[in-house]
């Protein structure tokens, strides 16, 4: 089961509701990244199970706004607009 947290940012007002890192449902796995296209923070489809008991296939990573292929994880914690450190909130959403 997939989970989404709240994150935001004081210094711009930021605000963003995604995973923050890897993470995986039943049919789906995610990984949160920065579009550079858009300079959001989006979790991306990267991989779907084909069926019940096997692993991911991968899918190459494209933001799902803009359908760009440029983004990269999200591993800084820093805001996409201004730089600053981002505050994780609470968890929003389980997904599956």
């Amino acid at each position: 089961m997939g989970s989404l947290y709240s994150f935001s940012c004081e210094k711009c007002d930021y605000y963003a509701e995604v995973s923050g890192g890897e993470d995986a449902g039943f049919e789906a796995a995610t990984q949160t990244m920065v579009c550079d296209g858009c300079c959001a923070l989006v979790d991306v489809l990267v991989g779907k199970r084909k069926g019940p008991e096997q692993d991911f296939d991968p899918i190459p990573p494209r933001c799902p706004n803009c359908r760009g292929d440029n983004v990269t994880p999200w591993e800084s914690r820093l805001c996409p607009k201004c730089g600053s450190t981002m505050a994780e909130g609470s968890l929003t959403v389980l997904w599956d």
